[in-house]
């Protein structure tokens, strides 16, 4: 009887261990968080171009991510012109409608046009929401109409674009995302995809050799065409301060419902990794909070 009682004691004990971990595992994940004095709510550090996770706080979760779908847009553009790399001098127009959306914009008036290469410079570092607009209308074409539930409500003339979005993202391995514009997180309550999810997303920017270059710029001048035929010249800066010899991109984006996030691409000692921050209160806050888990792979 004492065998079976030892037996019992020890399978006793080790049901609760069972029980406890994944309360263990949050409780060590919030002193991490805690500890290291990162605010955001959601957050992931990840190898590149591995994937693997390094560092992470609910990164599951889905949530608003504002502008980042503008990423998407971009990777899906790129793609195009690695296909036919004269796509890039073609022209788009923004027309009048596209100016008049409350987001960034990038300073184009109705009627005017850029190149393919300066609009997407206008989306990712001037985080232009009209010139992503432009690009999914001017493309929409190119792609297969749409088989997604979610995307019937999506205009005719940008629907096949964003439905490209979703299949480039499942092909990603972006499960839990769902796109339904080519600008920002839109839907059934914005949520539109998680810290995880983004750093997929961020590898597959990284990787493209022209985004990487688009993304690691400080600033960019494009040619914009008037209506009449004469140019002129306007100029964005990217809003990531961090940018510099050891980080390359990825973006930023911040809306009165998501919150301040940002996308980083590091690079130091051999050693690339992709942050993802998500709903900072701040702009000085998010970037605090990259630094700070940045230095937990230190």
């Amino acid at each position: 009887m004492r065998r079976f009682k030892g037996l019992y004691t020890a399978l006793a004990a080790g049901l609760i261990a069972v029980c406890a971990t994944p309360a263990m595992a949050q409780a060590d994940d919030a002193t991490e968080q805690d500890a290291a004095g990162i605010s955001a709510p959601s957050w992931i550090m990840v190898d590149n171009p591995s994937g693997k996770v390094i560092a992470q706080h609910n990164a599951e979760e889905r949530l608003k991510i504002g502008g980042f779908p503008k990423l998407m847009t971009a990777l899906l553009v790129a793609r195009l012109a690695a296909e036919d790399p004269k796509l890039l001098d073609q022209t788009i127009e923004i027309q009048a409608y596209m100016t008049k959306i409350q987001v960034t914009k990038s300073g184009a008036l109705g009627g005017e046009r850029m190149t393919v290469r300066d609009a997407l410079y206008a989306t990712l570092v001037g985080a232009a929401s009209d010139t992503a607009l432009a690009l999914s209308r001017t493309f929409n074409n190119r792609f297969a109409e749409s088989n997604f539930r979610q995307l019937e409500k999506v205009p005719a003339h940008s629907r096949s674009f964003i439905a490209e979005m979703n299949r480039a993202a499942r092909k990603l391995g972006m499960k839990d995302s769902v796109f339904r514009s080519a600008y920002i997180d839109a839907g059934e309550n914005g949520r539109a995809s998680t810290a995880h999810d983004l750093a997929r997303l961020g590898i597959a920017v990284m990787a493209d050799p022209i985004l990487r270059e688009i993304v690691g710029a400080k600033s960019y001048s494009a040619t914009i065409i008037g209506t009449d035929g004469t140019t002129r010249s306007k100029s964005w800066n990217n809003g990531n301060r961090l940018l510099g010899p050891d980080v390359g991109g990825v973006a930023t984006t911040g809306t009165p419902s998501s919150g301040q996030s940002i996308i980083l691409a590091t690079s130091k000692r051999g050693s690339n990794r992709i942050i993802v921050v998500l709903g900072s209160e701040t702009s000085s806050q998010r970037f605090a909070d990259a630094k700070a888990i940045a230095a937990l792979a230190n």
